[in-house]
This record gives structure tokens, C-alpha cells and sequence, in this order.
């Protein structure tokens, strides 16, 4: 099976949660039901969609403007930042990403929960997204590499023959669990970086950030065993750096062979809850879906899926398109009420 952080956490805050998003949503199905409901598991918020901006304009365009030697003014970059912003807005707006052969890897897909879902908002609020892409692009040069007066982009730009952007095609396999996750940049050997824009002083990435510290390790120990350049490796050559954009700020996470193996028990204890419940048949159907139960104290009102899910509640499964829209219109016309 494939396990994924985020499954991972679905699964844990809500059993019917994950069945939404990850059973039966489907990107490629000719099936309604499971093309709406990838449509809703990849939408967004303003939060998301910040990050969203800027991990693509990263990726796509500025380590790639690195790796070049090209010379970057950040205000003029921190300007097409938002200009690629305004084009994702565009693009969900007119549900171009209903239609569109564009894919999750393009820079201007996206789906935002104001249009997916008819969420309401203020025309504001999409000002302060475009504020927050910038100030994190604004940022970018200004930030110091951990314990060092290296800056961060001087740091890439020593490093441009090898940084690696948004890998999410190396993984590693234990007892047929394939773990893949996104890796945002490699920066050289085993140094990786993980871009944040988070605001909350709570957030802890350390156990997403150790993952991508054992997808390293196990790959440089398969690697020494098959003989493909054998090199040696410890755990402590493994560098994870936690940069948030908006903050200003790099962390460095800790990684060692305690960590890895509370991790490769985490893997393994979560993946095994998952397939308890996944060895039967996962054709999507009321009995499949029933079979994943809602979490009490999940906070139903609160999760993207609630207008689906509650569709397919009532119904038996038997979607209708047509009452599923008149349900996130009534629910628009019931927050504007309130």
C-alpha cells in the first residue's frame, strides 16, 4: 500500500474523512461523484492557497532561475509571484480546473473553497494573500542559513549544480508500505528544505520533516548494498531546515537512529489501522462508506468535505449533482442570513 503523511493524519481525524479523500476521490474517473470529490480534497482556503503560491513559484520559478545563474531582483520576482497568484485565482474562478488538461503540476492549477464549495468571503482577503506571497519572496534573500551569516539564497546559489525542487517520486518501501513524500528542495547530498508560511506559533513539522529524513537514509543504505557509488551514511549527515517564509526564520530538525525508528513505527502501526480497514472491498458505495466512521468531535461544519459528505449521507450514496450544488448554494445563503 501507499502511505502519505496527510492520508496518514485524514485517517486519524476522521475515518469517513479519509475514505472521502482518499478512497474515493479520483482524479482520472469518469465517475462524477469521484471527480467532485478530488475536486473538493484538492481545495483550498486562503491559508492553503498562500502556500500553495508561493511552494509553486519556488519550485517552478525561482530555484530553477538559481540553478540558471541568473541574476534575481526579489522585488520584481516577489511582483510575478503574485501575477502567478492572480492567474490561480483566475483559473479557479472560471473552474477551468474542471475542464482544463492542466494537472495539479502546472502552476496556474488551482482550486480555491470560494469557488469549489461557494464559500463566502471579502474581496480583502485575497489582497492579503497577495501581501503574504510577497512579503515571503521579500524575505527569501534576507534569511541566514542555521548557525552561520551565509545567507539562505547565497547558500542555493553555492549550491545551483545540485538543488533538486519539488521531488515526489523517491521513496522508499518497508513490509510492502511505499512511503513517497513531496520534498520541496534537496539542496546537496543530504540537506533538505521544507518552505512554510504559517503564522501559528503551535505548528510542529518535525515528524513531516524526519520522514524526508529517512526516505534519505534508507536510500543511501539501498544504494550502498546494491553498490551504486557506496558511500557512507549516518544519520547525523542527514540535514532538515524548516524555513518559514514569513517569519523570517530556519530551523534545523533534529534526526537520529531514535527518531527514525519512531518513525518507522509510525509508519508502520498507522499503515496497518489503514489496511484493517482497507482489505476489503473499497468500491466506492454506501456499504464502503459507512464502513469508515465520522469522528465525534471532528468538527464536521468546519471540514471541506461536510456539504459531500452529508450529500452522500442522506442520499445513500446515489449522488446528484444538481442537489449536491443546491446545497452548497443554501448553505451560502444560510451564512449570509446568520
Amino acid at each position: 500500500m501507499k502511505w502519505s503523511y496527510s492520508d496518514s493524519n485524514c485517517f486519524f481525524q476522521c475515518r469517513r474523512l479519509y475514505y472521502l479523500s482518499s478512497v474515493l476521490a479520483n482524479s482520472i474517473s469518469k465517475d462524477p461523484l469521484r471527480k467532485r470529490a478530488y475536486f473538493v480534497k484538492n481545495s483550498m482556503n486562503f491559508d492553503m492557497w498562500a502556500g500553495h503560491i508561493v511552494d509553486k513559484f519556488i519550485s517552478k520559478i525561482l530555484i530553477p532561475a538559481i540553478n540558471d545563474g541568473l541574476e534575481i531582483n526579489f522585488d520584481e520576482y516577489a511582483a510575478l509571484a503574485v501575477e502567478i497568484g492572480k492567474k490561480q485565482f483566475d483559473f479557479s474562478a472560471n473552474k477551468l480546473y474542471e475542464s482544463s488538461n492542466k494537472t495539479e503540476g502546472d502552476i496556474e492549477y488551482c482550486v480555491l473553497d470560494i469557488h469549489e464549495l461557494n464559500k463566502p468571503y471579502d474581496e480583502s482577503e485575497i489582497g492579503k494573500v497577495y501581501e503574504k506571497v510577497r512579503l515571503a519572496i521579500l524575505n527569501f534573500p534576507k534569511i541566514k542559513m542555521f548557525n552561520t551569516n551565509v545567507s539562505l539564497y547565497q547558500h542555493l546559489c553555492n549550491n545551483k549544480d545540485w538543488l533538486m525542487p519539488d521531488i515526489t517520486n523517491t521513496g522508499f518501501a518497508i513490509d510492502n508500505i511505499n512511503v513517497f513524500p513531496q520534498i520541496d528542495l534537496r539542496v546537496s547530498g543530504a540537506t533538505f528544505i521544507d518552505w512554510k508560511v504559517s503564522q501559528s506559533q503551535i505548528s510542529d513539522y518535525s515528524r513531516q520533516l524526519s520522514i524526508i529524513g529517512l526516505v534519505a537514509y534508507e536510500n543511501r543504505k539501498k544504494r550502498n548494498q546494491t553498490g551504486e557509488n557506496p558511500r557512507k551514511i549516518d544519520y547525523d549527515h542527514i540535514s532538515l531546515f524548516e524555513v518559514n517564509l514569513i517569519k523570517g526564520t530556519i530551523k534545523q530538525h533534529s534526526f537520529n537512529e531514535n527518531i527514525a525508528n519512531n518513525v518507522y513505527d509510525h509508519i508502520f502501526l498507522n499503515s496497518r489501522d489503514i489496511s484493517l480497514i482497507r482489505q476489503k472491498d473499497d468500491k466506492p458505495s454506501y456499504v464502503t462508506m459507512i464502513k469508515y466512521e465520522q469522528t465525534e468531535g471532528h468538527g464536521c461544519s468546519l471540514c471541506k468535505f461536510y456539504e459531500l459528505c452529508t450529500h452522500l449521507t442522506n442520499s445513500k450514496h446515489n449522488y446528484d449533482e444538481a442537489a449536491y450544488f443546491k446545497s452548497l448554494t443554501d448553505e451560502f445563503a444560510n451564512t449570509l442570513h446568520d
